[in-house]
Parts: C-alpha cells; structure tokens; sequence
C-alpha cells in the first residue's frame, strides 16, 4: 500500500501551471525514450538515465518554486541563521536502523544541527562494511566538510563532522563509483565542485 501526505499549493499563475505541464511531459517523454526498460530499473539510483533525472530535477526545482523565490538548497530545516546561508548542505551518515526511525527527534540532536531533516535518498549497504564506507565518503569529502560550531542544550559547543557542501547530484554520482568499484580512480575538487579524474 503506498501513502502519500497531502500538502497546500500555492495559487500559481497559468502562464505557471503551464511551465509545470511541460516539465511533467518531458518526464514523460524521457521515459518513453527508455522504451523495454522496466520502471524499477529507470528510477534505481544506480541505473537511472541522467536526461530522466534532470527531467525530474527541473520539474522539482519549479514546484520549489512555486513556494518560494529561491528553491530549497538542502536537506536540514534549521532556522540557524549561518546553516540558512549554506548551500547544497547534505548529511551522510549510516543507520543500523530504519531512516525514518533514526530522523524523526533530529530537531533534539547536534548530530542533524539541531533540525527537522528530509530523506533525500537511501542505500542498502552489500559486500561494504557500513561504518567504514562512511568514513570512506568523509574523506572523500572531508575539504567540504561543514566547519560550524553549535550550542547544545548543556551549553557546550560541538562540531558536526557528517555534513558536507557537496551539489546533490556530485553525491549521487559518487555512490554510483563505490557501487561500480571505480571510485579510487576519482577525487572530489571542491573548488570547481566537480569529480575530477585522477592523473
């Protein structure tokens, strides 16, 4: 059974309504392009075709937009003003136990910056030894590691060492090198904010 929670739609102009239309048939248009693939394989992260993705990234990016003027960068609801002023703020982390489960008190935790945070994407781990492909990835990211110190509850002042300022998309695509086994042959350079070739 699937359930989906309802949420409020702004008013949006037609000339809006109609940009919304176009971005949803070109999902359309990109999965009949896919013709004899199978839906599971068109949406699993590790197959999915780079034109249907940005298919949907564009449609989402102008619902965002519907909202507000400028779309939603990150994962974290924090109302810390020098987290609001990050962008592209991803958490990696691994969980022995459900997401859902390990995320529903994040506001109470320093670990995911004291806010509510949404689930972008999720992986079964197999053949990797969990703890040590996270700690992998934090080195693979460790120059775009976030550098912030927060007041916990006790008043002490900690730095979360989990969130990187990495695009969404470079993040997807480096889970597609681990899973592919071609990772050690790239290294992220965070200053163009690409993954670059080793020489």
């Amino acid at each position: 059974m699937l359930c989906y929670n309802t949420s409020p739609f702004p008013d949006i102009t037609d000339k809006e309504k109609e940009l919304l239309n176009q971005y949803a048939f070109d999902i359309l248009d990109n999965r009949a392009s896919h013709a004899g693939k199978t839906m599971a394989w068109m949406y699993n992260p590790n197959t999915m075709p780079l034109d249907l993705r940005q298919a949907h990234q564009a449609l989402d990016e102008a619902i965002e937009k519907c909202y507000r003027l400028q779309p939603f960068q990150n994962d974290t609801e924090s109302t810390n003003p020098k987290i609001l002023e990050v962008d592209n703020l991803y958490r990696i982390g691994f969980s022995s136990a459900p997401v859902e489960e390990r995320i529903k008190n994040a506001k109470y935790e320093s670990t995911y910056l004291f806010a509510d945070v949404k689930l972008l994407e999720s992986y079964k781990v197999y053949n990797w030894n969990a703890d040590k492909l996270e700690l992998f990835l934090h080195k693979f990211f460790a120059n775009a590691c976030l550098d912030i110190e927060i007041e916990n509850t006790k008043g002490q002042y900690i730095k979360p060492r989990e969130w990187f300022i990495v695009p969404f998309g470079i993040i997807q695509d480096t889970i597609k090198l681990v899973l592919n086994e071609n990772i050690f042959d790239y290294k992220y350079d965070e200053k163009t904010k690409t993954l670059k070739f080793k020489k």
